[in-house]
């Protein structure tokens, strides 16, 4: 399924781009990086939001890996980039799911071990049935991959 590896290669480039090395997690400004996609299913379309905290550096730039993902995203016709966009404050709703608390549909909360930096990703346009199947779907991906830095789980 395409949009699978879209959204796997998606989620570890979250991970990535807001695991930043340097100062203690305290003494560093947190900020946040949104990045929001367009898919197109089968008569209708999902919009697919990926937010993360990230160490305030005073850019908003693009990694590597970031490229990497919109390079995916561009080869793919179901795939396009609405926009991405770095903020000093959350939304109260996104802001909710980082405290990990239930939400209209479900979504993936992450967090990094070392930095406790966390993120979100969830798709709006689908049913609450259909976001539990896309949220354990990408965690079962995940937790397959036993990567240790970053925890994951369905909400």
């Amino acid at each position: 399924m395409k949009n699978s590896l879209i959204l796997g290669a998606i989620v570890v480039t979250f991970l990535y781009f807001y695991s930043i090395n340097g100062l203690p997690f305290q003494e560093r400004i947190i900020s946040y990086g949104e990045a929001r996609y367009a898919l197109d299913f089968p008569q209708r379309d999902v919009e697919l939001v990926a937010i993360g905290q990230r160490f305030d550096t005073g850019k908003c730039e693009k990694n590597s890996v970031i490229d990497e993902v919109y390079k995916i995203c561009e080869n793919s016709p179901n795939c396009s980039e609405i926009k991405y966009e770095c903020k000093s404050k959350m939304e109260s709703e996104y802001q909710r799911m980082f405290n990990l608390e239930q939400a209209s549909t479900h979504y993936v909360h992450m967090q990094d071990v070392q930095d406790k930096l966390a993120g979100v990703i969830l798709l709006w346009g689908l049913t609450k049935q259909e976001s539990l199947g896309f949220c354990q779907s990408l965690v079962g991906n995940f937790l397959a991959k036993k990567d240790d830095d970053f925890t994951m789980r369905c909400i």
